[in-house]
């Protein structure tokens, strides 16, 4: 059975993107070497601590079986987190063939890759997007019901999980993740939407107000899934919501950033970000979670958008800050 001890050597695919930097930077802290796999189409090198001699970063694309097999085979990975994958949901709309080459594709290949080589464990990085329209929290038991793209290649991807953990003796663990925001967002999500705008000035141009999400803070997502990585499974295919289990809405943010920068914001509906269809509530059960590890989120929103404000704010006048 699997310990935090065990697993020595970790191949963390999107180790670059804004989850996977926070993740690795955790394993690195933990003493475990990384090797991240990137196209740096979204990640950046800058996010990674290159000058760590426990870390290896190669570059190279998902979808590419001989890449990836490569990868595996020379870094030699004890367990594997596939966190990879085209994810802002316009632009899976918009070029869907790419997102089902990268997510559904993509992810195929670096499960039989691990499979090939004999790695015991994978986690791989699903969404809340899997679930159907409802008011009330979401929680593993419910049958997928995805209403976009990038949803629907998420429900192939945890059913490819499934599939390896039978056909290549993978121990795989799905984590569905919710709404992530924290430095070094690369994608236009709502949250760095209403923190640039508000650091540049008091009117923020918004698209829908109404829809509640489950936000949850990057560092949080980072510590549940080194969790998920590196403890015992009882089973060899499980699934875990990655939420807080709380929700607000658009304006509700807002609100919240107000009291932060202690000022008053205006918000202007802007046409070109108006979503066509959009959902009222996304919100994660997180009793499983609880349950198996006792984990709970430990950075509500309000500090959530302090340390984000914060962070912008340095990177945007370092020198002011060093003194």
């Amino acid at each position: 059975m699997e310990g935090e001890n065990e697993y020595k050597r970790v191949a963390v695919f999107g180790g670059a993107g804004f989850v996977g930097n926070a993740l690795v930077s955790k394993l690195l802290d933990l003493g475990i070497r990384v090797g991240v796999f990137d196209n740096f189409s979204t990640g950046r090198r800058e996010f990674l601590d290159e000058t760590s001699p426990h870390l290896e970063i190669v570059e190279g694309d998902i979808a590419d079986r001989d890449r990836v097999e490569d990868f595996v085979q020379r870094f030699g990975p004890d367990a594997a987190v596939i966190l990879a994958a085209v994810h802002y949901i316009p632009l899976c709309n918009r070029d869907p063939v790419l997102a089902m080459r990268t997510n559904v594709l993509g992810t195929h290949v670096v499960l039989q890759a691990c499979g090939k080589a004999g790695i015991r464990k994978v986690v791989f990085a699903s969404s809340a997007a899997v679930y159907g329209i409802g008011d009330n929290p979401h929680d593993e038991e419910e049958p997928p019901a995805p209403t976009d793209v990038y949803g629907m290649t998420k429900v192939i991807g945890e059913e490819l999980c499934r599939d390896a953990s039978r056909n290549y003796g993978l121990r795989t663990v799905v984590a569905r993740l919710f709404n992530i925001y924290g430095p070094r967002e690369t994608n236009p999500h709502v949250i760095p939407e209403i923190v640039s705008q508000a650091l540049a000035g008091d009117l923020l141009r918004l698209g829908n107000l109404e829809p509640k999400r489950d936000y949850i803070h990057v560092s949080d997502v980072a510590d549940a899934l080194a969790l998920l990585l590196l403890s015992p499974m009882s089973a060899d295919f499980e699934v875990f919501n990655v939420g807080t289990g709380r929700e607000y809405s658009v304006k509700e943010v807002v609100e919240i950033a107000e009291r932060v920068l202690g000022r008053k914001l205006y918000i202007e509906p802007d046409p070109a970000r108006m979503r066509r269809s959009d959902r009222l509530h996304l919100c994660a059960r997180i009793d499983k979670m609880v349950r198996h590890f006792g984990w709970r989120p430990r950075v509500d929103l309000e500090e959530g958008l302090r340390r984000l404000l914060l962070w912008e704010w340095a990177q945007a006048v370092p020198s002011t800050v060093a003194h």
